[in-house]
């Protein structure tokens, strides 16, 4: 007689999984597990249905405003919910809300005092479109800043701060022609072009005294004939050096996002996109509100082929190559964004870009210093920046030269508020004129990731002012005209972008920001002075303006 086979199960024995008494006991496990599990299913959806679609209101904090429904509701619910309806022809008590008219694909990224932003579910590098692209322009924001203004009046004489004289010995030299004559290189500035008379009005606060001394330079950024182009070397995104027929240059930044597009909400401030009509902009808001120390920026259409490949070194040109779409493109050579995956490509050789005219040459009368902003970021993803951590930083800062006296500071506070209305948080560095001194103003340079979200108001930016409690009164006067004029800061700046060949630059969510940071920062201000209320000029400086002049 046979020996019977007994089954023994044993997970660690590879041999008797082969039976097929294993199999069937490994189906009945798999349907045990089934079933339990949908049941838990069942009772935790059940649970949840039951939760939502009760009527009280939601919790503060709750995503869903006031009075809305569960839309997605068990069918159990939406029979019980139908049944309540009481006599033929009376409406039901609970109905199922309306869902949201947004793509199924979309996902809820946040909320924000209880309405809903969806925006598309994107790749990580692909940007998210500006919901409100299409919006009319907003209403404009009418406030007299009745205080603000008496504040103003009240602090007419120059103030005590020291950050109302000079501390450090002012320049000798009044514009950039003097520096040239007395390092013996006058001659560069003689050639009667209009990068030359550009270059040689430069002064020690500002860049150009009046804007048609720079007419003649926008118009060659718009027109003059590219006769190379090469790759600047460097830089996490793609720029090219531009020379121009004659002896103009400048920085190409192509476009690669419109201003109906933002920057992917998961994505950091250091990996943001730089965008072309951002340099653009910026230049023309630097002139509104008066500073003239943002070097020419124009757009212009440029053809790939004649104007960049065709004058191209050979490294640019071995980047250039043919869409699958039969579009022209370039890679370029850079940290990020230089490969086929990011290329930019023109329509189908055509492709909108800015052009940022040079300054003096760096390396002889027109040197340039370069300082770390002491409210840089920390450029982390972990870590925060000291002033982040410490509410009184400032009073270190107020420490250290040259921000313990003299302009600088209030200079500083200027760049604070050009960047919150321009959304930029990218300013790591700032450079200054070495021959000028350090009573001279910064050059506010590479604005590529400014006006990147009309949503966003970025309070962070104007942790100077709100630390330090600083403006200068000439900037005040600037911001109260703009806020209470016949026309406002955003038909303002949209008119002057008129002159752009690119035009329209900016959508009108951007132009509405710019109206709505305008009137955050008086607001900073006023509550910097509810402080200070009995001292005024210790917040609203008056500077000696001839202690400022050169001798």
């Amino acid at each position: 007689m046979p020996r019977p086979r007994y089954f023994v199960f044993d997970m660690r024995s590879p041999v008797r999984m082969r039976h097929y008494q294993d199999l069937i006991k490994l189906f009945l496990i798999a349907v045990g597990c089934l079933s339990v599990g949908l049941h838990i299913a069942l009772f935790s959806r059940s649970t949840f249905d039951t939760a939502c679609s009760s009527n009280s209101a939601p919790q503060q904090g709750s995503l869903y405003p006031a009075g809305a429904r569960n839309t997605w509701s068990s069918s159990e619910s939406r029979k019980s919910s139908s049944s309540q309806g009481g006599e033929r022809g009376e409406r039901p008590t609970h109905r199922r809300a309306a869902r949201p008219a947004v793509l199924p694909a979309r996902r809820r990224l946040h909320a924000k005092e209880d309405n809903l932003l969806d925006v598309e579910a994107a790749p990580p590098d692909v940007p998210l479109n500006d919901p409100g692209a299409a919006a009319p322009a907003a209403a404009r924001i009418q406030k007299d800043y009745k205080v603000l203004w008496r504040y103003y009046r009240m602090t007419g004489n120059v103030s005590e701060s020291p950050y109302a004289r000079p501390k450090q010995s002012v320049s000798p030299y009044r514009t950039m022609r003097e520096v040239f004559a007395a390092n013996g290189s006058e001659v560069e500035l003689d050639t009667g072009t209009v990068w030359a008379k550009f270059h040689a009005g430069i002064q020690p606060y500002q860049l150009y005294a009046d804007t048609r001394a720079i007419d003649g330079v926008i118009k060659d950024l718009q027109t003059a004939a590219i006769v190379r182009a090469e790759m600047k070397d460097g830089g996490t995104q793609l720029k090219l050096f531009i020379e121009f027929e004659g002896e103009g240059r400048a920085l190409f930044k192509p476009l690669r996002l419109n201003s109906t597009q933002e920057d992917n909400p998961n994505h950091f401030y250091f990996n943001y996109f730089e965008r072309h009509y951002s340099e653009i902009a910026s230049y023309h808001l630097d002139r509104l509100l008066g500073f003239h120390r943002a070097p020419p920026v124009a757009g212009r259409l440029v053809n790939l082929i004649t104007d960049i490949r065709n004058k191209a070194d050979d490294n640019l040109r071995d980047t250039f190559y043919i869409s699958p779409a039969g579009n022209i493109c370039l890679t370029g050579s850079c940290k990020y964004y230089c490969d086929t995956s990011h290329g930019l490509c023109g329509a189908p050789e055509n492709l909108p870009a800015s052009f940022s005219g040079f300054l003096p040459e760096d390396d002889g009368p027109g040197l340039r210093m370069t300082w770390r902003h002491p409210w840089r970021r920390s450029y982390s993803r972990t870590k925060l920046a000291p002033w982040e951590m410490d509410k009184g930083y400032c009073d270190l800062i107020k420490t250290i030269e040259p921000y313990d006296g003299g302009r600088r500071m209030l200079d500083i506070m200027d760049m604070a508020v050009f960047d919150y209305l321009s959304n930029n948080l990218d300013r790591h560095h700032y450079e200054t004129f070495y021959e000028f001194g350090n009573e001279s103003s910064p050059i506010h340079l590479d604005q590529g990731r400014s006006f990147n979200k009309a949503t966003t108001d970025d309070e962070t930016i104007l942790t100077p002012i709100s630390q330090c409690c600083l403006i200068r009164r000439a900037t005040l006067k600037r911001l109260l005209d703009l806020a209470n004029g016949p026309q406002s800061i955003s038909q303002l700046l949209d008119s002057s972008l008129r002159n752009d060949l690119l035009y329209p630059l900016l959508s009108q969510p951007h132009l509405d920001a710019v109206d709505r940071r305008l009137h955050g920062i008086l607001a900073t201000l006023e509550k910097c002075l509810e402080s200070y209320s009995t001292n005024p000029s210790r917040v609203i400086i008056q500077e000696d303006i001839k202690a400022f002049q050169p001798v």
